[in-house]
């Protein structure tokens, strides 16, 4: 039976950065009301100079857009200086690719404004709640309609073609998509580069693949028809726990871009995209692979 005599846990401290100080003191009435203990800052220097008088906070809430330090700027000072506290990003000015970043570099969540107290404490919550390493996949919606255009038109085809001698060093890529003229399109990319590239069209034959051999790199479709892309993603790595994963979609949304950087992803494209993108984006995170 529980000590009823036992001294409560305190409440998380909160750390709220934004140069506005409007919504300093709004996110710090809906905080307190709901317990926690809460301080203000207006700028980054002075959350820094807050960090470094008090080492107890738990969560750190920074606005992405502030002059002089950035938002981003913080989030990298704080994850260096104070590995143990989160931080939980909120932006005006909401992009996949600031999610992706905030999110690589260690964000435990992103929001959006204008947002409702509601969903501030909902992610503050989410923020404060340690992550298990595998986490499982939220249901999706049923398989919408195929992506059309997925990369620039010059570079479709349907079917299969000779492809150009490659080095037996080359690195070997897994493309995963249900759609052949996306894979097909990609392949063509990909191998003109000199990239080995193998395919596969479900989300169980990529896992077959994954257990066969090892790729260098893993470009993956989110909707697939028999498996949740973020459920594939997890089982992927579960299997290789260092293998590199771009994902690249035609539904993008921050909160999937988030929640895929989590699960391991190295970075997250949306369709369409051009053979250029494509191949700065393979070029970055098997460079960042080698590095790691």
């Amino acid at each position: 039976m529980a000590d009823s005599n036992a001294p409560l846990p305190e409440p998380a401290r909160i750390l709220i950065v934004d140069d506005e100080p409007s919504v300093c003191r709004s996110i710090e009435k809906v905080l307190t009301r709901a317990g926690y203990r809460t301080t203000t800052a207006v700028s980054a220097s002075a959350a820094l100079e807050a960090l470094q008088a008090n080492q107890d906070f738990n969560l750190i809430i920074t606005d992405l857009m502030m002059p002089q330090v950035s938002g981003i700027e913080l989030l990298k000072i704080a994850k260096t200086s104070w590995p143990n506290v989160s931080v939980l990003v909120i932006t005006g000015y909401a992009s996949i690719a600031s999610a992706v970043e905030a999110t690589q570099l260690g964000a435990a969540n992103y929001l959006a404004k204008p947002f409702t107290p509601e969903e501030l404490q909902a992610a503050v919550v989410q923020a404060l709640t340690p992550r298990l390493a595998e986490t499982p996949a939220a249901a999706e919606s049923p398989k919408e309609a195929a992506v059309s255009g997925g990369v620039a038109e010059d570079e479709m085809a349907v079917g299969h073609w000779a492809e150009p001698a490659v080095a037996p060093d080359a690195p070997s890529i897994l493309v995963i998509d249900n759609e052949v003229i996306v894979v097909n399109s990609v392949r063509r990319i990909l191998t003109r580069k000199g990239y080995r590239v193998e395919a596969a069209f479900s989300g169980n034959e990529a896992l077959q693949r994954i257990r066969e051999k090892s790729y260098a790199l893993v470009l993956m479709d989110m909707r697939l028809p028999d498996l949740d892309g973020l459920e594939l993603l997890s089982r992927m790595r579960s299997i290789k726990p260092d293998l590199t994963v771009l994902v690249i979609t035609g539904y993008a949304s921050i909160d999937t871009a988030v929640e895929a950087i989590r699960r391991g992803a190295a970075d997250y494209m949306a369709k369409p995209f051009t053979p250029e993108e494509l191949l700065q984006a393979t070029a970055k995170v098997l460079e960042e692979g080698l590095t790691n």
